[in-house]
């Protein structure tokens, strides 16, 4: 019987290999059944009315549903949602995110399995301002509903249409597009 183990309390030890066998014309009928795991429920061991197997029911097997928040991770793939059968769902970080995606089955039927693992790609200031006056840092979360907002102008003697690139890790923004101003003589210079 699938989702549901069970002990058979026969009484007779030199017949224990056959305990799954039981002989209810002596009045009694005991065995305690549970379920099995990746399953739930209240498990129950009815005697049989006539010469056969007697009945376990009871027990469902696990099944997950859908988390109702996936930010930070592209649409799962629920190849299989029950924990019976072998859960099987994969996912991996969304853009902005890194790590490693997990998809953690339900312990109870019906409860959303879990995604954990990615998390939002946040930048740093860089080390090195050279050619840049220090940045108007608002959002460094790339993640952030705006996304990433630096904004940078050149330093005085530089020159440019200054940039600042997010990081596609952890790690500092870059900064670009500011370059020394070099004077050179006249061409017709005397």
């Amino acid at each position: 019987v699938s989702g549901v183990s069970f002990n058979v309390n026969s009484g007779d030890s030199a017949h224990a290999d056959r305990a799954a066998v039981c002989n209810i014309s002596t009045g009694s009928f005991d065995v305690t059944a549970t379920c099995a795991e990746n399953y739930e429920g209240n498990a129950t061991a009815a005697a049989c009315t006539t010469a056969g197997p007697y009945t376990l029911s009871g027990c469902e097997p696990i099944v997950c549903v859908s988390p109702a928040n996936t930010a930070g991770y592209e649409t799962p793939t629920e190849t299989e949602l029950s924990t019976a059968a072998g859960f099987d769902v994969t996912t991996t970080c969304a853009a902005h995110y890194a790590g490693t995606a997990v998809a953690t089955a339900c312990t109870v039927n019906g409860a959303a399995y879990t995604l954990s693992g990615c998390e939002p790609i946040v930048c740093t200031s860089p080390a090195d301002l050279t050619g840049y006056n220090p940045p108007t840092e608002t959002e460094l979360d790339t993640s952030a509903a705006g996304g990433f907002d630096v904004t940078a102008t050149c330093a005085a003697n530089y020159e440019g249409t200054a940039t600042a690139t997010a990081c596609v890790a952890d790690g500092p923004y870059a900064l670009s597009g500011c370059v020394p101003i070099v004077c050179i003589s006249p061409a017709d210079f005397r």
